[in-house]
């Protein structure tokens, strides 16, 4: 666990705004462009002994977008209901789209298995229950494609669906009865994409990255009030020769009037 200074911390504006003491790992994506990104994913697991329920809470820090966002690049996390535990907390995506598809969300859901494993042994599974979005942005084909994508993504850690897929009265699609014991942890080995980073290390290239972004905020607030500053100084400038070419018209026209009714009876 690492504290972060005010600077860094309001570079990551995701991190500033929870006061829980998470667990930070840190990550490099290598993106399909070959781009290279630092990623940090937290973890928080609730101390029952405090009251509160026994859960589990991850974040993966957004310092990716510009401008900086409030929100949490992607969130998991796992809770005990009853005499089952939950692995996830249902409408989980990935909300910056060149990080997509490699192997953040499999790390993400890899924390709330082993979790789940380590302190529920035995314990059933609230089963995984995938459903359509709005028709209105989500038509059958597209849903269809994102059920089997997610099917296959929770297979790796032991999810099951029935054959052939049973739709429930909601129009959803319920994962089958399971136990801790099925539930399986993906090897990090298979994520060709992502690899983890050694923590003392991994604070440097994540600090630099975060004040760089600080400086590029700067630098843009700073054109912004360059431009302002210009666009004014232009105005007052503009203003003063509109006055008087104003004044130029009024004198100017009657006597171009005049010279030309001189100018025409002498040429007639």
């Amino acid at each position: 666990m690492f504290e972060l200074n005010p600077k860094i911390a309001d570079a990551l504006p995701s991190v500033r705004t929870t006061s829980k003491p998470y667990k930070w790992e840190v990550f490099e994506v290598t993106a399909k462009d070959g781009r290279k990104y630092v990623v940090s994913i937290g973890s928080y697991e609730s101390d029952p002994g405090a009251g509160g329920p026994t859960a589990i809470d991850v974040l993966v820090a957004n310092n990716h977008s510009h401008p900086r966002n409030p929100r949490p690049a992607m969130i998991g996390g796992g809770s005990k209901e009853l005499a089952r535990v939950k692995v996830t907390p249902g409408g989980v995506y990935l909300d910056v789209p060149h990080l997509k598809f490699h192997g953040i969300g499999s790390i993400v859901f890899n924390i709330v298995v082993a979790w789940a494993k380590r302190t529920f042994p035995s314990i059933g599974v609230v089963p995984i229950r995938i459903v359509r979005q709005d028709p209105k942005s989500e038509s059958p084909k597209e849903f269809e494609a994102r059920r089997d994508a997610l099917i296959k993504f929770y297979g790796r850690f032991g999810f099951t669906w029935p054959t052939p897929l049973i739709e429930d009265e909601g129009g959803g699609f319920s994962s089958q009865d399971m136990t801790e014991e099925d539930l399986r942890v993906y090897p990090e080995a298979r994520l060709t994409r992502i690899r983890r980073l050694d923590l003392p290390s991994a604070l440097d290239v994540l600090f630099d990255d975060a004040n760089a972004l600080i400086d590029a905020q700067a630098e843009l607030e700073a054109g912004s009030k360059k431009l302002a500053h210009t666009r004014a100084l232009l105005t007052s400038r503009r203003d003063p020769w509109n006055v008087v070419g104003r004044r130029l018209n009024f004198i100017m026209l009657p006597i171009l009037f005049v010279c030309g009714v001189a100018i025409g009876r002498w040429i007639g």
